[in-house]
């Protein structure tokens, strides 16, 4: 079964069409007029925002939230964003990360690596997908 991709879609605008499309969702502080105005709404399952929990990220009540949302545990999700504490977060709370490295930006070597990191956008969604499908460990 492939992982729930929750991903800040503020700051990783990935396109994950050649996945599944039960597995494409998005977590994230964009209104729903902003993905529709950008063109990316129709790619998303689902649209959440941090707001609902009552708390921000990397609270763990706000990736446990989008999982009783999504109807998955949180090990059955993998965020996908360019902050490391966002990916801590997530990891913390039992998800899988996926780290998209901005340029000039080093992760925090006090937090947890995700088995994925490409400073790429194109290597990243590369990457997701070859994990997800079990083609590489």
């Amino acid at each position: 079964m492939a992982r729930v991709l929750v991903f800040d879609v503020n700051e990783t605008l990935l396109d994950l069409r050649v996945l599944d499309s039960t597995s494409e969702r998005a977590f994230g502080d964009a209104a729903v007029r902003q993905l529709s105005n950008a063109g990316v709404a129709p790619l998303l399952d689902e649209i959440m925002s941090v707001e609902t929990s009552g708390k921000f990220k990397p609270a763990r009540v706000v990736y446990e939230m989008a999982a009783t949302q999504l109807g998955v545990t949180t090990a059955q999700m993998r965020m996908v964003a360019a902050h490391d504490w966002d990916i801590a977060g997530a990891m913390r709370a039992g998800c899988a990360g996926a780290y998209l490295l901005r340029a000039g930006m080093v992760l925090n070597p006090l937090y947890p690596r995700p088995d994925i990191v490409e400073a790429d956008f194109h290597r990243l969604t590369e990457r997701i997908v070859e994990v997800e499908k079990g083609e590489t460990s």
